[in-house]
């Protein structure tokens, strides 16, 4: 099945929030903990891992930082999560 380009987008969001949460919560942090080390609120932080907006670059940059995630390891984690999201459907 051929997505659409919003569908493809809305696979991205969401993929991009997940990815986040899932290492944040294998290194054990609460939101509040990585949003006051990331640099970014904790609202927006909620918004990303809930898949409600999606994350500017700096903020990628910002979080990743933090967690000590390398942004390569970040794309390839966002790549297969769509992968797997995209085949769900």
């Amino acid at each position: 099945m051929t997505l659409t380009l919003a569908q493809q987008a809305e696979i991205a969001k969401q993929a991009a929030g997940l990815v986040i949460k899932e290492e944040r919560r294998r290194q054990k942090l609460t939101m509040r903990q990585l949003s006051k080390q990331g640099g970014v609120s904790l609202g927006y932080l909620s918004e990303i891992e809930g898949a409600k907006k999606e994350p500017s670059m700096q903020t990628i940059g910002s979080v990743c930082n933090a967690l000590y995630y390398d942004l390569p390891s970040y794309y390839r984690a966002l790549a297969d999560k769509i992968e797997q999201l995209e085949g769900a459907r």
